[in-house]
Order: C-alpha cells, then sequence, then structure tokens
C-alpha cells in the first residue's frame, strides 16, 4: 500500500492536488479494499467510473475542463500504477460501448445515464439501461439491430 500511502500524504501535505477528482476517496476506497481483499485472499481492484455530461445545474460544462478532469484521473492512476489495490478508470460511456453483444451503439442514452454529482437537485437518471434494454429485446424480438437492418 505503499503508494497509495504516498498519495495519501501527498494530498494531506497539499503536494499533490485534484481539482476535478476526488482523489482523497479514491484513497480510502484502496484502503478499504485491500482490508477486504487481504480477508478474502483475493486481489483487489478498484475501478473509477465516471460519467462526463454535458451539463450541470444547467450550466454547460466544456471540453476543457473535462480534459482537466482525464488528465487528472491519469496522473493518479500513474501515481499507483503497481500497487497492491490495481486502479483503472473509464466514463460511463467507454464501459457500456465495451459491451457490444449486449446492444447496439445507437440506443446508448445520448446524455448521461448519471445525475451531475454537484448538483442539489438530484432529479431521476435520463435515458433507460443497456440491461433493460437487452430484456426487451428478448422479450419483444423486434429491434431492428437484433435482425440485422441497422
Amino acid at each position: 500500500m505503499s503508494l497509495y500511502e504516498l498519495m495519501r500524504d501527498s494530498l494531506r501535505s497539499r503536494v499533490e492536488q485534484f481539482p476535478f477528482l476526488d482523489a482523497v476517496q479514491l484513497v480510502k476506497h484502496a484502503f478499504g479494499l485491500v482490508t477486504e481483499g487481504r480477508r478474502k485472499k483475493k486481489r483487489p481492484y478498484l475501478v473509477y467510473l465516471f460519467a462526463e455530461p454535458t451539463e450541470c445545474a444547467g450550466r454547460a460544462i466544456d471540453d476543457g475542463t473535462k480534459r482537466k478532469h482525464r488528465d487528472g484521473v491519469a496522473r493518479f492512476a500513474a501515481a499507483v500504477n503497481g500497487a497492491e489495490v490495481r486502479f483503472g478508470a473509464m466514463s460511463s460511456r467507454e464501459w457500456l460501448g465495451s459491451w457490444p453483444d449486449l446492444v447496439c451503439q445507437a440506443h446508448l442514452p445520448r446524455r448521461s445515464a448519471f445525475p451531475c454529482l454537484h448538483s442539489r437537485q438530484r432529479g431521476p437518471a435520463v435515458g433507460r439501461s443497456r440491461i433493460s434494454h437487452q430484456s426487451e429485446h428478448q422479450s419483444e424480438g423486434s429491434c431492428a439491430c437484433r435482425n440485422g437492418s441497422s
């Protein structure tokens, strides 16, 4: 855990700062995962799954902000690379897009299915999950992407 301990100490002393990433919470999760992994004799893996919405609380989120977030994720990943708790990160769109057999890309929600983390007014998630869409395919069998006519 020395790499996560080093990250924890760097965050505490403000040597490292991640304005667009809650690195402290990721370190806390890593400590919890290593404890549970040792107890169960499994190798822990921390996955950071994030949304990239186009707006938050009615304000647009520009590409530069998204880039700064991704840069922070990459810096964090590089700093803990090789640690006992492996770390991986991807956007929700990348994650869902990695499941090609479940549903075609045309059925991915255009907006993030995750509410903005900074909004005090959290409404219902936009869109529907790929799993529920897959169930519709199985029960109806009527989608063009399943009939080969997409």
